[in-house]
């Protein structure tokens, strides 16, 4: 996942097309994911930490953490995406609800599977539907308050021990909510509303 991350995360091409927009979403979800998960990880074990990665035990708990994180915030990004793209949509809400989780669960696929899913990203596009119906019943929220709900479940999967964790969930929260923000700055340069939404409603 990681090389298919780096490669897909990049530079600053107008997002104007479903194509440009599930890039978008994929990879930036994998990079405030990954930078929140491992950067956390090193700075917890101090001086150590070269040799807790090397360990198997820690590399099969920070691989799951990886995946469960990415799929946390990628539903974040889509509520922010949503938020975004709402005032331009002229259809029906659960039409774009619809777009944005079939694109993000395309988004994901490109990166790669976790093993332990049997039936791919099928879960998380459900679940980006019913996330983004829930935000649609009220005005789109800033992105620092969207992030709370995906920084709060990546703190919840991280591959260090509770006991010496416990103290350090405001200040992971916050870095996820940080780069959510920077994200959602970007997009006010990047993002093509308008042009978006007629891709997206032609692309039924």
């Amino acid at each position: 996942m990681g090389v298919l991350m780096r490669r897909l995360f990049g530079g600053a091409e107008p997002l104007e097309t479903a194509d440009h927009l599930r890039r978008s979403m994929a990879s930036r979800s994998a990079f405030i994911s990954q930078k929140s998960a491992i950067e956390y990880c090193r700075a917890r074990a101090g001086l150590n930490w070269d040799k807790l990665f090397k360990e198997m035990d820690f590399q099969a708990a920070l691989e799951r953490c990886r995946w469960e994180a990415l799929s946390a915030v990628a539903l974040d990004v889509a509520v922010v995406i949503e938020g975004f793209l709402r005032p331009h949509w002229t259809g029906p809400l659960p039409v774009l609800a619809d777009r944005l989780a079939v694109l993000l669960g395309e988004g994901l696929t490109e990166l790669g599977t976790p093993p332990y899913r049997p039936d791919g990203w099928a879960g998380l596009v459900a679940d980006t539907r019913e996330r983004l119906a829930l935000a649609q019943l009220g005005a789109p929220k800033p992105a620092y308050e969207v992030a709370v709900v995906g920084a709060e479940r990546l703190f919840e999967v991280l591959p260090i021990h509770t006991n010496l964790r416990q103290h350090d969930r405001e200040m992971v929260v916050n870095g996820v909510r940080f780069l959510m923000t920077r994200y959602a700055d970007d997009l006010t340069t990047s993002l093509r509303p308008g042009a978006l939404a007629r891709d997206l409603a032609s692309a039924g």
